[in-house]
């Protein structure tokens, strides 16, 4: 079997899943939240969204990346996105800007270092090299994970 025929029986158990869990609890839900809706099929989207009241995205990745979403957007009363280029890109969708970070007040120490978590994009190469030249030579400790698409390569 391969790995697309896998990927669809799978979304199509979940959709199967989802409409059961609404047929069995007839009821109004108050919030769905949905983390990348642009991953889900339209009929999943919908069967979920018809029995909430509020209906939420989060585009935890730039638009430009999953621009899936942008087909979407008529099933959320509210879609929050990270990058404020996104807002600026697509005035007309009604996003909301929203990092994806949280950070606790500061005990006052002066605990600097830079951490990076992301996936390898080569685009990104050339600013992050330059990014970490300039960390070195300022003595800023630094903390990068980049992940890779091909999972042999795995974290570096």
């Amino acid at each position: 079997m391969t790995k697309t025929t896998k990927q669809k029986q799978s979304k199509k158990l979940y959709h199967q899943k989802v409409q059961e869990f609404f047929e069995q609890h007839n009821q109004t839900i108050d919030y769905a939240l949905f983390i990348r809706a642009d991953v889900f099929d339209d009929s999943t989207i919908k069967t979920i969204t018809q029995s909430c009241k509020m209906n939420v995205n989060y585009q935890w990745d730039g638009v430009d990346r999953f621009p899936e979403i942008l087909d979407k957007m008529q099933y959320f009363d509210k879609c929050y996105v990270f990058d404020q280029q996104d807002i600026i890109k697509y005035p007309n969708h009604g996003f909301i800007l929203s990092n994806n970070f949280y950070f606790e007040k500061s005990d006052g120490q002066n605990n600097q270092t830079a951490y990076f978590i992301g996936a390898h994009i080569a685009d990104r190469i050339p600013t992050i090299l330059e990014f970490l030249k300039v960390a070195n030579r300022i003595d800023l400790p630094t903390d990068f994970y980049i992940t890779h698409a091909d999972k042999k390569r795995g974290l570096y």
